[in-house]
């Protein structure tokens, strides 16, 4: 399995891209605004077939305008978006419809999009909220990242084998939500350089705090610029950006 990071920044980091990646080259987990710019640079905007979004947060689904842009009017095919019914409802009534639902037929004619018209709609809760794409098994797992906020954490596995933990974004550590994390071969786990009382992203330090053999496991994401000046030798370490793992 090979997984490469478009991006490993929090939020509002723009030089470190958003903290989404690519399985096999094939299935993007979220779709940041800087996404389909990364997927420009490794050339790999066509080889795209399915798109698991995670949560509603601009860092993980701003970028599917770009994608649905671009594949409606310049490739002419539509990829699987896997959401939940009530992700996808938000997402087009609250996020995309604005900028995506006029647009210009072939005889010039105004016509009204929906999502469905720029990708092939796949409800997870369809699916008992898992999913087999080529040899890979995508279990989503509900998470906690802020109060009220739908979230899922993802579990992959080859051939029944418990290959890859990818928290999304959780404000806490992830055993929490998934009982068996730790039974994964690897773990990528959100986290963020500082602690306020009232945050929504788990904390290195926090991590520090996992036994060792948990810590090894643990590759970091979705961190703030200066992880450098962070003592991160007890981990597996922290992803770059684009850094391909082969797991």
């Amino acid at each position: 399995m090979k997984i490469q990071f478009l991006g490993v920044g929090s939020g509002l980091n723009a030089q470190l891209g958003n903290t989404n990646i690519l399985v096999n080259d094939s299935v993007l987990i979220d779709c940041g605004p800087f996404t389909p710019w990364s997927l420009k640079e490794i050339e790999k905007m066509e080889s795209i077939s399915d798109i698991i979004i995670t949560h509603l947060h601009g860092d993980h689904c701003y970028g599917l305008e770009a994608l649905g842009f671009m594949y409606y009017f310049v490739l002419k095919k539509k990829v699987k978006l896997w959401v939940t019914r009530t992700i996808a409802n938000c997402l087009w009534e609250e996020v995309l419809k604005g900028t995506m639902k006029n647009i210009q037929s072939k005889e010039n004619i105004g016509v009204e999009a929906s999502l469905s018209d720029y990708f092939d709609l796949h409800y997870l809760e369809d699916e008992n909220f898992s999913t087999d794409i080529d040899t890979i098994t995508y279990e989503l797992i509900k998470s906690e990242h802020v109060p009220g906020k739908e979230s899922y954490s993802v579990c992959l596995l080859e051939q029944g084998k418990k290959s890859v933990l990818f928290s999304g974004d959780v404000n806490d550590v992830i055993d929490k939500f998934v009982p068996d994390a730790y039974e994964y071969t690897h773990i990528f786990h959100d986290c963020q350089l500082f602690e306020t009382g009232s945050d929504i992203h788990v904390s290195i330090d926090r991590l520090k705090r996992l036994p060792s053999d948990v810590r090894k496991k643990l590759t970091l994401m979705h961190y703030g610029e200066g992880i450098d000046t962070h003592d991160t030798s007890m981990f597996h370490g922290y992803a770059k950006k684009l850094e391909e793992f082969i797991i």
